[in-house]
């Protein structure tokens, strides 16, 4: 068991002392300081060293179950039970290609459109104005159960009517099919976030849900970004208890 340095209790502040521990926790297990299967101190020993009700420290873990970041196992008490190698995982888009084909999940088209570029996009494309980008959202879905939502943005030509097959997962392989791109360089950013409110419906979640945010920028041989892609996984123990290669 781990010592829980990183808890600190304000008595005085206006946040209840059960959230209080409860985004201690959170926070450490986000940033991989606490790790799948590490044990977390009893409601005896956490209200003991805290002087505080074991209600309060039971309220906060049940938040934290809820949450799905721990659980608690018969006999040895509440333990981590978040995957955070689920990071690993997206810093190699290679590695997330083997994950969907490995466990099956389904792809479901939510929508394809054509948008004006925002601010954002703007930025990620090196747009000196407002153009046409085309937006593909879609879900995967592992036994009826929505696990990862995907965005990906590329730059319209007016030539071209671009489509993504739910049968092309990978989107290198639809770059070079659509655009012939040849694909030089893939610059990703990765992180741990909550679900956006406006996506939590096609995980059937709650927004306040832990995920990996992954973000994806490809380059072709000009060095041109030629693609953005946004990808939202829940990291939910019992689906993606998986090993990765780091």
């Amino acid at each position: 068991m781990k010592t829980m340095n990183y808890i600190h209790i304000n008595k005085l502040s206006k946040e209840p002392l059960y959230q209080q521990i409860s985004s201690a926790i959170k926070e450490a297990i986000l940033l991989g300081d606490l790790n799948y299967g590490d044990q977390l101190p009893s409601e005896e020993h956490l209200s003991d060293a805290f002087g505080i009700s074991r209600i309060v420290v039971r309220q906060a873990y049940q938040e934290l179950a809820t949450l799905k970041l721990i659980e608690a196992i018969k006999g040895k008490g509440s333990q981590v039970i978040y995957v955070h190698k689920i990071k690993n995982l997206l810093q190699n888009i290679d590695q997330l290609e083997h994950f969907i084909h490995k466990y099956n999940l389904n792809v479901n088209p939510l929508l394809t459109e054509h948008i004006h570029s925002n601010y954002l996009l703007n930025a990620t494309f090196s747009f000196l104005e407002e153009k046409q980008v085309f937006h593909s959202k879609r879900v995967y879905v592992l036994h009826g159960h929505p696990m990862m939502v995907e965005d990906i943005y590329v730059p319209l030509e007016d030539e071209t009517k671009l489509e993504l097959s739910p049968n092309i997962e990978n989107l290198v392989d639809w770059l070079k099919l659509i655009r012939g791109v040849e694909i030089h360089s893939i610059h990703s950013q990765i992180r741990s976030t909550s679900v956006k409110k406006s996506d939590a419906e096609f995980l059937e979640c709650s927004g306040e849900l832990p995920i990996f945010n992954a973000k994806y920028q490809y380059y072709n041989t000009k060095m041109e970004v030629c693609a953005f892609q946004e990808i939202q996984l829940l990291a939910h123990h019992h689906t993606f208890d998986i090993e990765v290669q780091r």
